[in-house]
């Protein structure tokens, strides 16, 4: 096709869209505006409903569809919006209060035929690790107080004491070089 005076440069299949969209009235697509002050109500009503519900369920797949929103717009909006994120992180911690609340609750109910043992553990564990937690706790010693410990153990266990000082030369060969 050539491109002679007043021959439009547009083609043709594009025009044809064009004027389908003139015909229809739709509106041409915008790009990067400010949403209008409707879809600025309907954005803040839906970040409110998901507030709501993020805060009751802590699940945020459940949350956005209460909200009648994609996960996708979630992480879109914690992302173009600190306040909000904010916000989402408030309904996260309360949320978590709520159910450790309820899992005191289920733990230390009076009647043992409806206590809840396993949530009496995790009440436990998360409320005394020291005692109750899954932790193992390790403590790193120098090879000064590892020779130490092992002489001690010798010391408790050979009786022979040729063999224990054997065995105590050994270790400080090993401890040495």
């Amino acid at each position: 096709m050539s491109e002679e005076k007043g021959e439009n440069p547009i083609p043709e299949e594009l025009r044809a869209v064009t004027e389908a969209q003139k015909i229809l009235k739709f509106p041409k697509q915008r790009q990067e505006e400010a949403p209008q002050p409707k879809e600025r109500a309907s954005t803040e009503s839906s970040k409110a409903k998901f507030l709501e519900a993020f805060r009751n369920t802590g699940v945020i797949a459940r949350a956005a569809k209460e909200a009648g929103i994609n996960r996708k717009t979630y992480y879109d909006w914690i992302t173009d919006d600190p306040e909000f994120a904010e916000l989402c992180e408030t309904a996260r911690e309360e949320c978590i209060e709520l159910a450790e609340a309820e899992l005191h609750r289920r733990g230390l109910v009076k009647d043992p035929k409806t206590r809840d043992t396993t949530a009496l553990i995790f009440w436990l564990k998360k409320n005394h690790p020291r005692k109750y937690g899954d932790e193992t706790r390790v403590k790193v010693i120098g090879p000064e107080e590892v020779v130490k410990q092992v002489a001690q153990v010798l010391a408790e266990h050979v009786k022979d004491p040729a063999q224990y000082e054997e065995l105590r030369q050994a270790l400080e060969k090993l401890t040495s070089g």
